[in-house]
């Protein structure tokens, strides 16, 4: 079974990762978040794996600037090239017990 990291980094000192569009609306509806004050900065806590879960030597680790791990990341490429066909994700930490996990189709991948 492989398994797959995924790590956040959406804030950076100069905001390399974000558009304009999107610094702009986190301004009005995050409270400030992404514009006064950084959120998943690369070596914070909030950019870091959850709990006591890391990858080991050798294991394959994503860096996601977006929500959608997928979008402009080696992630397809991980998977396709060991030939993997099915993806089991597990629920977030911030999710509740009785909330399903949330599929976006147009963000799906078909495997051949």
């Amino acid at each position: 079974m492989l398994v797959v990291f995924i790590r956040s980094v959406y804030s950076t000192e100069r905001n390399i990762y974000l558009s304009d569009c999107w610094l702009e609306q986190a301004a009005r509806k995050q409270s400030g978040g992404y514009t006064r004050f950084p959120v998943c900065v690369e070596g914070s806590w909030e950019g870091d794996y959850y709990g006591a879960v890391r990858p080991q030597p050798g294991d394959p680790v994503v860096t996601r600037h977006r929500y959608n791990a997928f979008l402009n990341t080696d992630l397809d490429t991980i998977l396709r090239a060991n030939v993997i066909r099915t993806v089991v994700l597990p629920a977030s930490p911030r999710m509740s017990a009785s909330e399903p996990p949330r599929v976006r189709p147009s963000c799906a991948t078909t495997m051949p």
